[in-house]
């Protein structure tokens, strides 16, 4: 359970442009009444806002094996999450590095996956 009853976790998420306060509190204000706040008679009522908190998060689409050192020969990296929905972007990373290192190997069981 996330959640109590009649409460709900929201994720925003956007490319970031500053910090995330600076990109995403213009948008929670639109969309939620500080708890702390009264509501103003004859406002349209909107959710309200319980915690906030906002973070950046550094983007790891284009991640190279050369940044990272030492790391043994069967350790492959792949990206993190993006600002994008899902992980699109690591699945195809991983996919295109298990078919180079298993082109060699007729019984790899991760190139028979995809």
């Amino acid at each position: 359970m996330t959640c109590m009853k009649g409460t709900y976790l929201v994720h925003l998420t956007c490319a970031s442009s500053k910090t995330a306060r600076e990109d995403l509190e213009p948008v929670v204000e639109k969309l939620f009444t500080p708890h702390t706040e009264m509501e103003i008679e004859n406002e349209v009522e909107k959710p309200r806002l319980l915690w906030a908190l906002y973070f950046n998060m550094r983007d790891s689409s284009d991640v190279s094996r050369n940044s990272y050192h030492d790391l043994p020969s069967n350790v492959y990296i792949c990206s993190g999450p993006d600002c994008g929905l899902g992980n699109d972007n690591a699945v195809k990373q991983f996919s295109c590095r298990a078919a180079r290192r298993c082109h060699s190997h007729a019984s790899c069981q991760v190139c028979s996956f995809w």
